[in-house]
């Protein structure tokens, strides 16, 4: 799994119950794919197989954003239901003072192709095919409808990131409504 330079060490955080055992239990999730949108008026550049996912700016002027798919379905059991969920990152690089960082639904699928970008990969690396880059959901055939990808304007969760450390995007109904539509409609997700 990846961590977010300027974002995501990410676990997914599930508080779910079993209704035939009246259970509550805890699953960690991990992304099954992810990708960073490097803002380029080309389309050119990605991070598919990177070690860093990145959000923000980093010091360059343009625009970062990571996109995470969780396989809800496959990973939580068949009878769950979906009481609270948290998105957990740890940050390894910060800009100075405090940053919003946001969560959205993704309207579409994306790609995760073999692209790497070296060093430090803030950057971003030769797109390849398959890859999402800030004009493709997947290289090169398959645009988004807006640059910086196709996403719901409604935020799920948000927090401010100001330094190095963990950060947690904290459950909110509209995070779990959605996770609770990932699970019973997989094609939705």
């Amino acid at each position: 799994m990846k961590h977010l330079k300027w974002l995501l060490s990410i676990i997914f955080l599930l508080l779910i119950s079993f209704p035939s055992v009246a259970q509550t239990d805890t699953l960690f999730i991990s992304p099954s794919i992810d990708n960073t949108l490097y803002e380029s008026d080309t389309g050119d550049l990605s991070n598919g197989q990177g070690e860093h996912l990145f959000i923000g700016r980093t010091n360059q002027p343009l625009i970062r954003r990571a996109l995470l798919h969780f396989d809800v379905a496959g990973e939580l059991p068949e009878n769950a239901r979906v009481l609270s969920a948290e998105l957990r990152i740890n940050i390894s690089n910060a800009v100075g003072g405090p940053q919003p960082a946001t969560v959205h639904e993704v309207l579409r699928n994306w790609g995760e192709g073999d692209s790497s970008a070296g060093g430090a990969e803030g950057e971003g690396g030769m797109t390849e095919n398959g890859d999402a880059t800030w004009l493709h959901a997947f290289y090169p055939d398959d645009n988004w409808q807006a640059p910086g990808g196709d996403y719901a304007g409604t935020i799920l969760t948000e927090t401010s990131i100001d330094r190095v450390g963990e950060y947690t995007f904290v459950s909110t109904e509209a995070l779990v409504l959605l996770i609770q539509e990932w699970q019973a409609n997989p094609e939705t997700n």
